[in-house]
């Protein structure tokens, strides 16, 4: 069994490799296509940011930054795990707006930021009921710029028996700052405690593109409420 183990660890390894590239093996002339993430954690007051680099276009080989390559969140060195070293993450607590550097091997110097302000914090407004029924079902009003183009609004209630979740997605087509989930919606769930997550997402383009190539930001901004459900 261990030995299974191992190969299939061995086999992950050796076909991650395979699609990446060592970045002292390309030109300075190769543009980087840059993918970056930073995720806004309202309830773990955290905020975690993330890194990719391919050659030149979205579905092409991963670059690996090595000899005098580097690319920092907030002037900090990333972390990578050995089965993903093309990966690179950062976690930072508070929530902060985050400026990426990427440094080629040739001297080049790319900064793209990603700020709170890029994707309007949603909040859960006012009138947010204090408890919900599944008999009558659930609404709320949430607070914060109406969702626009590109952007999208997840919001998913669920109990502990994570099995009964229900999900509803909102873009600007049919955006409404109204929430509701019917008693149909709601008829699996177990009574208790509800917990009802907000997610609102948003892709930016690259202030800094490397040459040709594009990239871009993805910015999620996240936070969650808990109240008792009742039959």
């Amino acid at each position: 069994m261990k030995k299974l183990f191992l190969f299939s660890v061995l086999a992950v390894s050796l076909t991650y490799s395979c699609k990446k590239v060592d970045s002292n093996d390309l030109k300075e002339t190769v543009p980087y296509y840059q993918s970056y993430s930073v995720y806004f954690d309202k309830d773990a007051n955290s905020t975690e940011a993330s890194a990719t680099f391919r050659v030149r276009d979205a579905n092409a080989t991963r670059v690996e930054l090595s000899n005098g390559a580097s690319v920092t969140a907030n002037g900090t060195a990333g972390t990578t795990h050995f089965l993903s070293p093309t990966d690179y993450k950062w976690t930072f607590t508070g929530i902060k707006d985050v400026s990426f550097v990427l440094n080629k091997n040739g001297g080049a110097v790319l900064t793209n930021t990603a700020q709170l302000a890029d994707i309007n914090p949603i909040n859960f407004g006012t009138s947010f009921p204090a408890s919900a029924n599944k008999s009558a079902g659930f609404s709320f009003t949430w607070g914060s710029i109406p969702i626009a183009n590109g952007e999208t609004l997840t919001v998913t209630i669920s109990t502990p028996d994570s099995a009964s979740a229900k999900t509803k997605i909102y873009n600007a087509t049919n955006s409404n700052q109204t929430v509701t989930f019917t008693p149909a919606d709601m008829q699996h769930m177990a009574t208790g405690t509800m917990t009802v997550e907000m997610i609102r997402y948003k892709s930016k383009e690259l202030d800094a593109p490397d040459g040709t190539s594009t990239g871009s930001i993805a910015l999620r901004y996240r936070l969650s409420k808990q109240i008792p459900l009742n039959p």
